[in-house]
């Protein structure tokens, strides 16, 4: 298996998200960061990422691993699975390097098999429902990586962050 990173925009307070949807829409992130990164990559996200994107489908360009307990729920442009096992069976065949891209229980069930992760903070605080963990805090996360502020097209000052988990734990462990 390729390696598995995390990619997200968190606030000051490590918020994502507030019903189910972005905190606040950079464009020169999702344009210059998350599409750089992403594509031609296999991407990793739960139900409801899957169905707040563009024409609730998978994103093009990428191979696309949808979770979900539905048994009966599928999508255009995507694989859906059930569990964990399931997931790290077709991880296995990946040839590309594997990024999860939300919500917040996918980003906690797969945070200890990421070998880092590339977050964009935004320099700001949000009313949010939907956290991730304090990366600066997390017990072998290290900052290996910090832009120069920058400041949105849509006004919102941020930042790229970059973090290596010094102790990733393989599937199975």
């Amino acid at each position: 298996m390729k390696d598995m990173w995390l990619i997200y925009s968190a606030d000051e307070n490590w918020a994502i998200g507030k019903n189910g949807d972005l905190l606040a829409r950079i464009p020169e992130d999702l344009k210059d960061r998350f599409k750089a990164l992403t594509i031609n990559k296999t991407v990793v996200m739960g139900k409801k990422t899957l169905l707040s994107l563009p024409g609730k489908k998978g994103l093009p360009g990428r191979m696309n691993y949808v979770l979900s307990r539905s048994e009966d729920f599928a999508c255009e442009n995507a694989v859906v699975l059930h569990s964990l096992c399931e997931l790290f069976e077709k991880l296995e065949e990946s040839n590309a390097d594997i990024f999860v891209i939300g919500g917040g229980d996918i980003y906690r069930q797969l945070q200890p098999y990421c070998k880092g992760a590339f977050v964009t903070k935004i320099l700001d605080r949000f009313d949010a429902d939907t956290y991730v963990d304090n990366l600066d805090k997390a017990s072998g996360w290290v900052k290996t990586k910090e832009s120069d502020v920058m400041h949105s097209i849509a006004g919102i000052d941020f930042q790229y962050v970059d973090y290596s988990n010094n102790n990733v734990k393989k599937y199975g462990e």
